[in-house]
């Protein structure tokens, strides 16, 4: 139930010389603020009336996302280095997630070293997007056996689960979760070295070490 005056107001960039020109143009035919015939009402503006007068929007807009910027490393940009991480098979496969938050998919890519015992067989994960809804996915998950071996992922050229359309440049990674390897809890897909990171390497990573229990 608030008045406003309103007028029209037009600024023009300093350009070929000439310095930037403004005008303003008022709509009602008065500026007096007594004349109330000359007032309009502005509907669906979302400013609450307060008993103070005070206006201010009812709530402050949300500060704009944001994102894991990683850290140079050589050629590439890492985002998060995991180290050696071990995945048993607690009865519903080789089930492990992390957070994440990082925004893009080009030159994306997941590494690690990989072997799997007690009947594992794949490394397969998925990346939740945010912007979609949906998980990212590969077409074509890696195999491991007991024997180390290299694996590397291109999340960029991932799948969404409800389709087979490629992810949209734009995604925001939330999460990576690998899954699957059912054995009855007898498997463990063993990782070494599990890092994403964006660009091209041309580091070789560090020959696997042994752990002894």
């Amino acid at each position: 139930d608030q008045s406003w005056i309103v007028n029209l107001n037009r600024t023009r960039p300093a350009r070929g010389g000439k310095p930037m020109g403004e005008w303003s143009w008022a709509v009602m035919g008065s500026n007096d603020y007594h004349q109330v015939s000359d007032f309009g009402k502005i509907t669906g503006v979302g400013i609450p009336r307060r008993d103070d007068g005070v206006t201010r929007k009812a709530a402050p807009a949300p500060p704009p996302p944001s994102y894991n910027k990683g850290r140079k490393a050589g050629s590439v940009v890492v985002y998060h280095d995991f180290g050696d991480v071990d995945i048993p098979d607690r009865g519903k496969g080789t089930a492990k997630g992390y957070p994440l938050n990082i925004r893009g998919a080009k030159g994306m890519k997941v590494a690690f070293l990989a072997r799997g015992t007690g009947g594992v067989n794949s490394a397969a994960f998925n990346m939740g997007d945010k912007r979609s809804g949906d998980n990212t996915t590969s077409l074509a998950y890696r195999t491991v056996g007991e024997q180390w071996g290299p694996i590397l992922y291109f999340p960029d050229r991932f799948r969404y689960n409800s389709n087979m359309n490629t992810v949209s440049a734009n995604v925001e990674y939330t999460n990576i979760r690998f899954h699957g390897n059912q054995t009855g809890g007898k498997g463990v897909l063993q990782l070494r070295d599990l890092i994403i990171y964006r660009g091209e390497d041309t580091t070789p990573p560090p020959a696997p070490q042994e752990k002894h229990l």
